[in-house]
């Protein structure tokens, strides 16, 4: 084998080491990013989890029978009925007459409950609102502008206390 033949042998080996040099390189911050976006996405899980576990904390029993239910209660389980609706979206939903008559309590309340509900839901909260100007009136939630500032405490202090 000649020296010519040799230099560009090495000469190509040298260049095909650069390449996947370059190559590996490039791999390692691809990996880098990955893991930067796994560990968002693992923080945004956890945060959703803890979420749901305080919501889960405050609900009254699903089984419970709806003459048993507080007015402290049922309007907490409107709002978390919005929530979830909220959650499963861009973080903002809204819910009329109908739908906290059929979809939350399976038709018991009357159309005036349902608003009364409505109203009370959005009462001192912080990205709720009861809009009562339009036809169907609706009660809407922003998670944003809520900011997990939403308290349901105050139906499971009254049902500790003994105070259904």
């Amino acid at each position: 084998m000649s020296d010519d033949d040799l230099d560009t042998r090495v000469s190509r080996l040298e260049s095909d080491f650069k390449g996947l040099l370059s190559q590996h390189q490039s791999a390692l911050q691809r990996i880098s990013e990955l893991e930067e976006e796994l560990a968002a996405e693992k923080e945004k899980r956890e945060r959703a989890i803890f979420r749901i576990g305080k919501l889960e904390e405050v609900l009254p029993d699903e089984t419970d029978e709806y003459e048993t239910l507080s007015r402290e209660d049922k309007v907490s389980l409107v709002k978390s009925h919005l929530m979830e609706r909220a959650y499963s979206t861009n973080g903002r939903a809204e819910i009329d007459y109908n739908g906290v008559q059929w979809s939350v309590f399976n038709g018991e309340p009357s159309a005036d409950h349902c608003y009364t509900l409505m109203r009370l839901a959005a009462e001192d909260s912080a990205g709720w609102t009861f809009h009562d100007q339009r036809r169907p009136k609706v009660l809407r939630v922003d998670l944003d502008a809520a900011n997990g500032n939403t308290q349901f405490s105050h139906a499971k202090n009254s049902k500790e206390e003994g105070s259904l």
